[in-house]
């Protein structure tokens, strides 16, 4: 079944668009398929860099924390949390 329907939708592209390059024809016939695969891995590369961003604001925390003589914030907290979702999300 699903091999009639990438056949249907390439001889469709292949009818609308005569003589096109075959790049272009695949790309028409399969247009909502890459852009949700894109999309996907847009997300995924912004899923991969958030644990080193969390990690580098929760360091910076302390930091300033340790400079300062103080206790843990609700940034550090806040910052800890999405370190441990980033990381699930990843899995």
């Amino acid at each position: 079944m699903l091999v009639v329907n990438l056949h249907t939708r390439y001889r469709a592209a292949v009818k609308n668009n005569p003589g096109q390059h075959l790049f272009w024809t695949l790309f028409q016939a399969n247009r909502n398929m890459f852009l949700r695969l894109w999309g996907i891995t847009v997300l995924e590369s912004f899923a991969n860099f958030a644990p080193q961003l969390c990690m580098y604001r929760i360091l910076t925390e302390l930091e300033r924390r340790d400079a300062a003589g103080g206790s843990l914030d609700k940034a550090v907290w806040f910052w800890i949390l999405g370190l441990g979702l980033g990381k699930l999300l990843l899995v």
